[in-house]
């Protein structure tokens, strides 16, 4: 009995996680297409709004240096699991403004 509500748990959390990744897949298939039409850079002016519409990056790096002056970040989207994948990288500077969108193949 226990083998079977623990395969049934493992069988549960498989199907949450494969939504999750489906759900994410499709809003960096929205972000990419809004990227490459110029739509996001005119829609989507803060990280908050990014986050809000897109969802959380895959990663985010800190950006330091004369390009920079006063701190920010690079966000990295992508697909979550397919590769090779195209990317979308975003300069979010340190008050929350999108400086710019760059996508890549």
């Amino acid at each position: 009995m226990d083998q079977g509500l623990t395969l049934l748990a493992y069988s549960n959390e498989s199907d949450e996680l494969a939504k999750e990744v489906a759900h994410r897949d499709a809003g960096f298939d929205r972000l990419a297409a809004g990227v490459r039409s110029g739509e996001a850079a005119a829609q989507v002016k803060t990280a908050e709004a990014l986050e809000r519409r897109f969802g959380p990056p895959v990663v985010r790096r800190a950006l330091t240096g004369p390009a920079v002056p006063f701190g920010g970040e690079e966000w990295l989207y992508r697909y979550q699991v397919k590769k090779p994948s195209p990317r979308v990288y975003v300069t979010v500077l340190s008050g929350g403004a999108i400086q710019g969108f760059r996508y890549e193949e």
